[in-house]
C-alpha cells in the first residue's frame, strides 16, 4: 500500500472471533491482490472459507490444548499449542 504496509489484518469484534465473511469479501474486492491476514478466529471449521479471501492468518487460541476459559474464545497462556490441532488446521489449507 502507499504507506508501506505489508498486509492488512482483519479481525472480528473481540479476541477469538473471526471477521464477518461478507466484510472480508468487501475488503478483498477493495484491495485487490494486496495481502490480507485474518487476525483472530481462524479455526478448523472456517479456515477454508476465510482463505478464499485471505492470504494467511494469525492463529493461536484455536490451536491450544483444552477448552476456552470465558464465553469468548480465550485461553490462558498456560494452555500450550496442541500439535494434532496444528496438523488438522494445516491439512485443511489449500495452497
Amino acid at each position: 500500500m502507499e504507506n508501506g504496509s505489508d498486509a492488512i489484518i482483519v479481525t472480528g469484534k473481540w479476541t477469538g472471533q473471526s471477521p464477518d465473511i461478507n466484510e472480508l469479501k468487501e475488503i478483498r474486492s477493495a484491495v485487490g491482490s494486496f495481502p490480507i491476514l485474518v487476525g483472530s478466529g481462524t479455526d478448523k471449521n472456517n479456515v477454508s472459507e476465510l482463505f478464499k479471501y485471505a492470504n494467511g492468518a494469525i492463529v493461536s487460541t484455536s490451536l491450544k490444548e483444552g477448552n476456552i476459559t470465558e464465553d469468548v474464545n480465550v485461553k490462558s497462556y498456560a494452555q500450550r499449542i496442541d500439535e494434532e490441532k496444528v496438523k488438522i488446521l494445516v491439512g485443511l489449507i489449500k495452497i
